[in-house]
């Protein structure tokens, strides 16, 4: 039986509407052949200028996918994205982003067992806020396990074990006035006969390896949901976004969604694997 691939890693890459139409073009980006091996990409310092405000830069990045069989149906892929010195509009600082999933598919199963190892935040600071991360480890994470979606929609017991160890964003009882565009995507789920579960969309469940995020020193202004950090008149910063879908797993450590003076949405540090058997 056949085993098909699927990795692949990303440095840095967006697009923005305001104040002008502008693409960062994609920053090390390396994709993975639906037969394994191996593939990477690397860039130095880079610069990406925007109308009438502070540019975004990166001091390096580096993306690198493989896949292997080994013995016994054994497929692994790894797929790594490392960002070096990431600056997004003096707004968001930091020295080291790592998106890292390693993916182990034993024969038999229906689902890869994927793990979130390696990957991590260091030296982040979000509007002069200086931010400590812990995040949840393999062990703890329900992602570990080979049949996550299905398991999550069938089985109560471990559905109940993944919405206590996921994190995701949780909005207040009442609308907040700067969360009116996170408001409709989140209180459903908020709401679901009392209980908090991750949002869902046609299979795909959100969720982040982000377990908690604190303090560090700096007095601006900032406003902490789960993994989402607002930063008021300027936008919303995602960290450690997960998206488990059957078979497949998307970490984003880094997502930006702004909306004023500058409107546009990206990601920094984004890795996805992996792939399945065919026929």
């Amino acid at each position: 039986m056949a085993f098909l691939y699927q990795g692949y890693a990303l440095g840095l890459g967006g697009s923005f509407t305001r104040p002008t139409r502008t693409v960062i073009p994609s920053q090390a980006s390396a994709a993975l052949s639906i037969g394994g091996g191996y593939g990477s990409d690397a860039v130095g310092s880079s610069i990406f200028a925007l109308a009438g405000e502070p540019p975004i830069s990166i001091g390096s990045a580096r993306a690198d996918v493989q896949g292997v069989g080994g013995e016994g149906g054994v497929h692994v892929t790894i797929a790594t994205a490392t960002v070096e010195d990431f600056n997004l509009q003096n707004r968001v600082t930091a020295t080291r982003l790592v998106s890292q999933l390693t993916s182990i598919h034993m024969e038999g199963d229906d689902e890869p067992a994927i793990q979130i190892q390696g990957s991590l935040i260091d030296g982040l600071t979000i509007n002069g806020v200086r931010l400590r991360l812990t995040y949840f480890t393999d062990t703890e994470l329900p992602t570990r396990h080979a049949t996550f979606v299905n398991k999550y929609g069938t089985d109560e017991e471990f559905r109940g074990l993944a919405d206590r160890c996921f994190n995701w964003l949780q909005p207040a009882e009442e609308q907040p006035p700067m969360h009116e565009k996170l408001w409709p995507l989140y209180e459903w789920c908020w709401r679901c006969n009392g209980e908090h579960r991750p949002p869902q969309s046609n299979g795909r469940i959100l969720v982040s390896m982000v377990k908690n995020i604190e303090r560090a020193g700096g007095d601006g202004e900032i406003i902490i949901h789960g993994n989402v950090v607002t930063v008021p008149n300027f936008g919303r910063i995602f960290l450690g976004e997960l998206i488990i879908e059957k078979g497949l797993r998307r970490l984003n450590m880094i997502r930006f969604n702004l909306g004023s003076p500058s409107e546009g949405d990206g990601t920094a540090g984004s890795s996805q694997t992996n792939g399945s058997t065919f026929p």
